[in-house]
């Protein structure tokens, strides 16, 4: 058919589809109608670009789908997006936000096992100052010094270096708990 808006529009498509092979992977039928289609936009927005302001690109989409979404119809107001480096950017977000929890944590259950091994919650609470001490260093280190930003990466490294910090502290409030004196 050569007339647009067309009149067929699943018969028209089914011959398109049939034709051609580009959209075998964006269009999905059933029953000859078709149910779903992907459309691919490309934007300049960077991929690597910092957490925030690509959740601040992602929440403009958002809204510019949800719009849409309001004005169709009923049958066709199910649009979705996504992007890869959105996912990465929530994913970061929630890793840097659980920093605090994780690290609290950590050292809750560091005292805990040292209060086990020691038998004495002094020596148990300066190793937990030690250990605190260890890890603020550590992050002034990271984003004053180095002027690092705060990523994954970063928070992964800092909870892996409060096991390291408890541990070896661990062993020497042990041995000092043991010396006679």
């Amino acid at each position: 058919s050569d007339l647009f808006p067309s009149r067929n529009w699943d018969e028209d498509l089914t011959e398109w589809f049939d034709a051609a092979m580009t959209p075998r992977e964006n269009l999905w039928f059933v029953d000859g109608r078709v149910v779903a289609a992907r459309i691919s936009f490309s934007a300049t927005m960077a991929n690597d670009a910092v957490a925030a302001s690509l959740l601040d690109y992602k929440q403009k989409w958002d809204s510019f789908v949800e719009e849409h979404n309001r004005a169709s119809a009923f049958s066709a107001n199910k649009a979705w997006h996504t992007a890869y480096p959105w996912v990465r950017a929530e994913a970061e977000t929630a890793v840097r936000n659980s920093l605090l929890h994780t690290v609290v944590i950590s050292l809750v259950c560091g005292f805990i096992g040292m209060l086990a091994f020691t038998c004495d919650p002094t020596v148990s609470l300066l190793v937990l100052f030690l250990v605190l001490g260890v890890i603020i260093g550590l992050a002034f280190f990271m984003v004053v010094m180095m002027d690092w930003k705060i990523g994954p990466i970063e928070v992964i490294s800092l909870v892996i270096f409060v096991g390291y910090s408890v541990t070896y502290s661990l062993h020497v409030a042990h041995v000092f708990g043991e010396t006679p004196g």
